[in-house]
């Protein structure tokens, strides 16, 4: 994996028409640059350090589906490289973070809806399910406090319950939340799709944990019953339904984030937040 500021290998720039990279992230699973196209205009050109992309190659079918103004739009992917054309920020997440707090949320529903709405419902893409195989078969160790296990065996009823009896089910773009959604000049686009197929209500559960980089979001049950309202509406779903998918992917974001360490229990509260919501 290239370290962050270095710049991709010559052979892909060559093959995909850019030029002039910049680095802009790193993490363990992808670098992304800002790059120049041959054709003109700018682009994001990501290298995963895995060759077949991970769970994320679907993602841009899902994304390459929809109809322009909707998404970034793939321009090509190659094994292990994907480049999209360059989204100007800010996100919505950065909306959110400067206080437009209801603005951000609305025109997430709105986005929410448009992508129900605009993908081919005929689309193949990998089902949501086994992506809770990492919840519900979690074993854990009694060294974890007891609210901890308490609260995760919940979910897990919550999502053995939800797997079971998915309805609606059709292509999602599997991770939409505030800070995957450019607000362009030319209306609001997603982007960093993981392109599932799963029941309709689930596309806005991982939106409710977001956006990143606002502590008191967590746990905050009064928006958390806002959201609710505003999101069931948004997408046409069951309000209680809608919750209980928020609480079973809160809970799965946390198991595929445990590393042993002190932050493992951080999002608990916002975790029995959600099962609250969800149960009443």
């Amino acid at each position: 994996m290239n370290q962050i500021g270095a710049p991709p290998p010559t052979e892909i720039l060559s093959d995909f028409g850019v030029f002039d990279p910049v680095a802009v992230s790193s993490n363990r699973s992808a670098q992304i640059w800002k790059v120049r196209l041959d054709a003109g205009g700018f682009g994001a050109l990501k290298i995963y350090a895995v060759p077949d992309m991970g769970n994320e190659r679907s993602g841009f079918a899902y994304l390459a589906a929809l109809p322009d103004g909707a998404a970034a739009k793939v321009v090509r992917t190659r094994r292990n490289v994907a480049l999209l054309r360059w989204l100007e920020e800010p996100s919505l997440g950065d909306r959110f973070r400067d206080g437009h707090c209801a603005d951000a949320d609305g025109a997430l529903g709105r986005i929410a809806r448009r992508l129900g709405q605009d993908i081919p419902q005929s689309l193949v893409l990998p089902p949501l399910a086994p992506w809770f195989a990492d919840l519900t078969g979690l074993r854990l160790s009694t060294a974890r406090s007891a609210a901890f296990r308490q609260a995760i065996a919940r979910a897990v009823r919550l999502a053995d319950d939800l797997i079971n009896t998915q309805t609606a089910i059709g292509p999602l773009h599997g991770d939409l939340h505030h800070d995957n959604v450019i607000a362009t000049p030319d209306g609001d686009m997603a982007f960093d799709a993981k392109g599932i197929l799963g029941e309709r209500t689930f596309e806005l559960a991982n939106a409710f944990r977001n956006p990143k980089g606002v502590p008191k979001l967590r746990g905050d049950r009064q928006l958390i019953e806002q959201r609710a309202d505003r999101w069931h509406r948004d997408l046409d779903v069951d309000r209680g339904r809608l919750l209980a998918w928020a609480a079973a992917k809160c809970a799965l974001s946390i198991v595929w984030t445990l590393d042993g360490s002190s932050s493992d229990e951080a999002d608990l509260p916002h975790l029995r937040a959600l099962l609250d919501a969800a149960e009443r």
